[in-house]
């Protein structure tokens, strides 16, 4: 199984000033301190070993990182908050869902009848553009789908999302209905109704007339929220300098999901790669440029994959509509 760690880097910033070495690993021991000199000695100092374990990445692989996946412009605090109710849950497909979502807008609307909902038909119709992927409904068709949220802040700048997900204990004896509470472009609480709230299953699991009376009964959570929990590769890929990119186009994100596919690409150890290529106003990669930025010089095949790699993926539209270019620097780590 290949092990990697994998960072994209905006070659454009290359200005920012670089941190130490960076691993995934845990940090190695500090080495003993040196004795101290002799009197009058003359002052000289050693380079340091490289201790056990400690990853050091070429130059270029260093400068700060930041992980931007936005799902909606910031808020407008100054607009008032409306909730939008939402599922992504594989459990409710289709329209099996609509009595569900409708069920839980009206226990909402109970428990605090001053709450903005947004309408079900709005939220339908911007998951249809998601189903799409388009941003509108005769936009070009994308790589990648645009964000509900994105979608539903054009009209409601100041979004908070609620959330309908299922949890059942391993053997199915037990069930409950969540609504989580959040805000379109934020991480913070601020003016949200509530955290969490829950609901125990009385019925069967697989009717979904069970969920829907168990919606009505809607409270305060408990329990707490869903918690989530990382699967699969240890790999990252982080793109510095994101401020000078255009985070819509989500490059750290959808090369994170091709980690092992990256690390598989490159040589055992630690390489660093350059990659330039245009995305298109719908999403498709252009011809990719693959360069090895540092010896030991990549193979050809190496960089071919990696070329091959980038071509095959899917990306966003740019936001601005106009084909745009990128240049990355990926550095690898891989063990094979």
């Amino acid at each position: 199984m290949v092990r990697a760690a994998v960072w994209a880097l905006c070659a454009a910033c290359a200005g920012s000033p670089a941190p130490g070495p960076r691993t995934d690993e845990a940090p190695a021991p500090m080495p003993p301190p040196a004795p101290s000199p002799a009197p009058n000695a003359p002052m000289t100092q050693a380079p340091r070993p490289a201790a056990r374990h400690e990853v050091i990445w070429p130059p270029e692989c260093g400068g700060e990182g930041r992980w931007d996946d936005p799902q909606a412009p910031p808020p407008d605090p100054s607009a008032p908050m409306e909730i939008a109710v939402v599922t992504s849950d594989v459990r409710f497909a289709g329209r099996s869902r609509e009595p569900l979502l409708r069920a839980v807008e009206s226990r909402l609307r109970t428990r605090d009848p001053a709450l903005r909902l947004v309408r079900r038909e709005e939220v339908a119709r911007a998951e249809g553009l998601v189903t799409s992927r388009r941003w509108s409904p005769r936009g070009p068709v994308c790589g990648q789908p645009p964000p509900l949220p994105a979608l539903l802040a054009e009209r409601h700048p100041n979004l908070a999302l609620a959330n309908v997900v299922t949890l059942c204990e391993a053997q199915g004896s037990e069930c409950w209905l969540q609504v989580l509470f959040s805000r379109a472009g934020a991480d913070d609480a601020e003016g949200l109704p509530e955290s969490v709230l829950d609901a125990t299953l009385s019925g069967p699991p697989t009717a979904l007339a069970s969920w829907v009376e168990a919606a009505g009964r809607l409270d305060t959570s408990q329990m707490g929220g869903l918690m989530g929990y990382e699967i699969g590769s240890r790999a990252a890929v982080i793109v510095r300098g994101n401020q000078d990119d255009d985070p819509w186009l989500r490059l750290t994100p959808t090369l994170d999901l091709r980690a092992d596919a990256i690390a598989a690409c490159a040589p055992a150890g630690i390489s660093s790669f350059r990659l330039r290529w245009t995305i298109s106003p719908t999403g498709e990669p252009g011809t990719v440029e693959a360069m090895p930025a540092t010896a030991p010089a990549s193979t050809p095949e190496a960089l071919a994959c990696l070329a091959r790699l980038v071509h095959e993926t899917s990306w966003p539209c740019p936001r601005s509509g106009a084909a745009t270019p990128v240049e990355l620097t990926v550095c690898v780590r891989g063990d094979r």
